[in-house]
């Protein structure tokens, strides 16, 4: 709770920032007193300059975790992201505005790069820390849109500073990550590091003890790759155990974005003001949306500890396509006059996106990249999958208001219940279930690609059984 108090503040300090342009545009405009101070253009990156300005960041915040840890590259991230609160706080215009969301890239990529909890905790509680890292998030574009829409937006900015000195102290006194001291070989760093995060019961003591074993063949892995021994990677990249779960890490990324909730939460009054053409019930309708969201991604990390995650995430992906694809028909009945526009029906469609959406990807989202991420030359990969994903998202919400304005918002609905739909047909098929067990279970589960599923069944009975057990196998069964 401790270390989770760090991150989750980080996540918050993220939802803070990314809100700001969704309430800070509307009364700038109003400030100005003309809507053609900030067009369509502006709009659109001021709305992403955060996630464009992290881009450069992905690759500074990998060397850094792997050169000097998860500890230091935080408390990095905690500066950085206070210098830009404070600059803003002084100089709340337009052109500060922007600057500020550039400062805040690093927050935005530590998401990805850095905010991994599963290195730290066990995996019974896994998927609880992590999912409410994410309910987090959006709890913070909530907390932002709910103060500009009753004061003004520089107030968010107060909170702001507030979390980002909790979380310079907190930092101060974490321990450092037990993966990256059992790669940096400091085994007696990482064996109290472990310890302390996950006692000393007998599965905490496994994990720790094949955490150790493997260490040197990850260490040899992510040397050979700095040193730029090309063939030596590229071997790496063909072992099951690397290409199959990366492919799956790019899917469930793929997933969270295509499925529309980032976007439509950024544009949320927007959105929401086309459909109704009332200002006032936008904003009711926004902080609505918000606190379901919030709601159902609380309500969908208690949900990881009963259902499996492939259950959880089919069943919910299915529901969000559902609903986009009746968004997109109901949106078009409209514009084309056949059915009047009725508020309540606005709210319950887009609630009822919001809450499987919530519940499902977007929940379990960064716990399946953080349990199928590969285990040799992690830091790499944590560079692929965090440039492809902020390189998504800063993509869809640079063009989304145009997307608005020319395939209106029954075409966007559209686009994204399609897409939805393709990734839950290729998640149906490959995504193995990853629920309970250790990184380097998940890790050898995908190099078990031969064989039928009782010969499956009996690797995995003899992985679990004691030694006097192993000593009275079947030579079968050993083999």
């Amino acid at each position: 709770m401790f270390i989770s108090s760090g991150v989750w503040t980080f996540a918050f300090m993220f939802g803070l920032s990314f809100g700001v342009p969704t309430v800070a545009i509307p009364q700038l405009r109003k400030e100005y007193n003309e809507t053609s101070m900030i067009d369509i253009h502006l709009e659109s990156w001021l709305s992403s300059a955060m996630l464009f300005g992290g881009i450069p960041w992905v690759f500074i915040l990998t060397i850094l975790v792997y050169a000097i840890g998860r500890k230091k590259t935080f408390l990095i991230i905690s500066i950085t992201s206070l210098i830009g609160f404070i600059i803003v706080y002084f100089g709340a215009s337009i052109t500060y505005i922007f600057i500020y969301q550039v400062i805040q890239g690093p927050l935005a990529v530590s998401q990805m790069t850095t905010s991994f909890l599963v290195e730290y905790i066990s995996p019974k509680y896994r998927g609880v820390f992590c999912t409410v890292q994410v309910g987090t998030m959006f709890w913070g574009i909530w907390v932002s849109n709910a103060i500009g829409t009753f004061s003004h937006w520089s107030n968010i900015i107060l909170v702001g500073i507030i979390c980002a000195l909790y979380n310079v102290i907190n930092v101060f006194l974490w321990p450092e990550s037990p993966y990256w001291l059992s790669i940096k070989g400091r085994f007696t760093k990482c064996i109290e590091s472990h310890r302390w995060l996950k006692g000393i019961d007998e599965r905490s003591e496994k994990e720790l003890a094949d955490l150790l074993k493997i260490n040197k063949d990850t260490t040899k892995l992510n040397a050979t790759f700095i040193r730029e021994h090309t063939r030596e990677f590229f071997k790496v990249i063909l072992l099951p155990e690397v290409y199959k779960p990366s492919a799956l890490c790019l899917l469930t990324i793929s997933m969270y974005h295509l499925s529309g909730k980032v976007v439509y939460t950024i544009y949320s009054l927007t959105v929401i003001k086309k459909i109704t053409g009332n200002e006032s019930t936008a904003y009711i309708g926004m902080l609505i949306l918000d606190g379901i969201t919030v709601a159902s991604l609380y309500s969908g990390s208690f949900l990881t500890l009963i259902l499996t995650r492939r259950m959880l995430l089919l069943s919910t992906s299915l529901l969000t396509s559902l609903f986009l694809l009746s968004l997109s028909l109901y949106a078009y009945l409209i514009k084309s006059s056949l059915i009047f526009e009725n508020v309540f029906v606005t709210i319950t469609l887009l609630t009822l996106f919001s809450s499987v959406v919530s519940v499902g990807p977007l929940c379990i989202n960064g716990i399946l990249i953080g349990e199928l991420m590969p285990l040799k030359s992690r830091s790499v990969f944590v560079f692929i999958f965090t440039l492809y994903g902020k390189c998504l998202v800063a993509i869809m919400i640079k063009v989304s208001p145009y997307l608005f304005k020319y395939l209106d918002l029954h075409g966007s609905f559209l686009f994204y219940g399609i897409a939805m739909f393709v990734c839950l047909c290729l998640t149906y098929k490959y995504l193995p279930e990853t629920k309970d067990k250790t990184l380097i279970e998940i890790s050898e589960n995908f190099k078990r690609t031969e064989g039928s599923f009782e010969e499956v069944k009996e690797l995995m009975l003899i992985h679990t059984c004691d030694s006097n057990k192993l000593k009275s196998a079947s030579s079968k069964n050993c083999t």
